[in-house]
């Protein structure tokens, strides 16, 4: 075999490195060898998807959002009734209805049920009334209706 420039085939030349380069391709993955990088891109990935969940979900165990999305704070009360005459621009102080976060619904319909209540008691024709969520640090978080 004299002339015969015979490699192994863990120590073939780069053709793309150029002629005379010495540059030498790394040899060819086994299958050991490729499940195993396999294996931790799969584990790369489980760790990014692991992560985008917290980051996601992280905000709302924190407490950083402690309101539904109709703005009902988790930690209501009650709900204070504010009525409005909108002729005189005054308002009047109807009473506070007592809820919590799951009764939410019937105290709505209270509030509006003791606003109307308020403005019979002041002969009010043009009026409107706010329900504002009560909370042990706010008397007004949010104005709910």
């Amino acid at each position: 075999m004299a002339g015969s420039s015979r490699q192994s085939p863990n120590n073939r030349v780069n053709p793309a490195a150029g002629v005379g380069s010495g540059a030498v391709r790394r040899p060819r993955a086994t299958a050991a060898g490729y499940a195993g990088r396999h294996t931790q891109m799969n584990t790369g990935r489980k760790l990014l998807l692991v992560a985008a969940i917290l980051l996601a979900v992280l905000p709302t165990l924190s407490g950083c959002s402690s309101y539904d999305s109709e703005y009902f704070p988790y930690a209501m009360k009650g709900l204070n009734v504010l009525v409005y005459d909108n002729k005189a621009n005054k308002e009047y102080f109807g009473g506070f209805v007592e809820a919590s976060y799951f009764s939410r619904k019937e105290a709505l319909s209270s509030c509006a049920a003791r606003a109307a209540a308020t403005a019979r008691q002041y002969h009010l024709p043009d009026w409107g009334y706010v329900c504002c969520t009560v909370t042990s640090s706010s008397s007004c978080v949010t104005k709910v209706r």
